[in-house]
């Protein structure tokens, strides 16, 4: 399941390498059905490259307008209207800003709005926001968690006609969620993005509820993309 091995031969594209937290491409030589891998590392760590350019990130604002406009709810959504007063809240949050901003909680429902223009949306139409959304509650899967892509209507709420399946996703063994703490996140990778970034986080230990918005490295300082 590994992007190296399904690769033709010469490099690859850009992937998550989990055990160095880094992002890197591989080399890849076939022959028949033995696929042989070696691989290029590009540690971008925020020390190695802007730091100026976090220090100036409004996600620490998008994450808290989250926290503050969404007080009560992230933790009881079961029901579709429910789940659009979080989207609703959420676009709210994110304004005119570009960062992303998503929220899990300890029964594994997340909820994640992101402006389109910022990243590419991936599904067809003029909607100006994607969101990606797991509520085993609603949608019934556990024990997998499986995220769904929607677009986002202008009246802030998600267009169910859209509704794509988008991953397996569970909030709770993401970093951003587990280091149980309100501040920047460790680097890790943003699935969707494809790229390496920090989230800002605000938790809240009562609910076992956080908020995050995004800094990503690929935005803010390209020169630590990775390299062929």
């Amino acid at each position: 399941e590994r992007p190296w091995f399904n690769q033709p031969a010469g490099w690859g594209k850009p992937y998550y390498q989990a055990s160095q937290v880094a992002q890197g491409r591989a080399y890849v030589a076939r022959a028949g059905d033995v696929v042989a891998a070696s691989d290029f590392v590009k540690t971008c760590a925020a020390s190695a490259c802007d730091k100026a350019s976090m220090a100036e990130s409004n996600a620490p604002d998008v994450a808290q307008r989250a926290m503050a406009k969404g007080a009560g709810i992230y933790d009881t959504v079961r029901s579709w209207e429910e789940l659009q007063t979080v989207v609703s809240t959420l676009v709210e949050a994110v304004g005119e800003d570009k960062s992303a901003v998503w929220v899990g909680n300890k029964d594994g429902d997340f909820f994640m709005v992101a402006r389109c223009g910022r990243r590419e949306c991936k599904l067809p139409g003029t909607h100006k926001f994607e969101a990606r959304i797991a509520l085993p509650a609603l949608f019934g899967q556990q024990p997998a968690l499986t995220r769904y892509l929607f677009a986002v209507t202008p009246g802030n709420t998600l267009d169910r006609s859209s509704q794509t399946e988008d991953a397996t996703y569970d909030p709770r063994l993401r970093p951003w969620y587990r280091q149980g703490t309100s501040g920047w996140s460790i680097e890790f990778y943003f699935v969707s993005q494809h790229t390496l970034g920090r989230g800002y986080v605000v938790y809240d230990k009562a609910t076992g509820v956080a908020a995050a918005a995004d800094w990503v490295i690929e935005d803010d300082a390209p020169a630590c993309a990775p390299e062929a």
